[in-house]
């Protein structure tokens, strides 16, 4: 997809779900997409937080399994 592609893209689609979290805080969706595209630029610590939060907010069992991975992959 584009936007996984294109950097521009990502960066359009980055401040539409930020300004969507700053509408919605409560959005489980919309802090697991921002943490889709801050791994997809290398931003694993910001991608930890939006999981955590996304978490705290549904506790859904894929958003976990997504969480624990990164947590894998960044040795903690």
């Amino acid at each position: 997809p584009r936007v996984a592609s294109d950097p521009g893209v990502r960066a359009g689609f980055r401040a539409d779900l930020e300004r969507q979290v700053r509408e919605s805080p409560h959005s489980a969706q919309a802090h697991e997409m921002l943490a889709t595209v801050a791994i997809m630029d290398g931003r694993l610590d910001e991608a930890r937080s939006h999981l955590e939060q996304s978490l705290r907010i549904d506790p859904s069992p894929e958003v976990r399994a997504r969480l624990d991975e990164l947590r894998r992959q960044a040795g903690r």
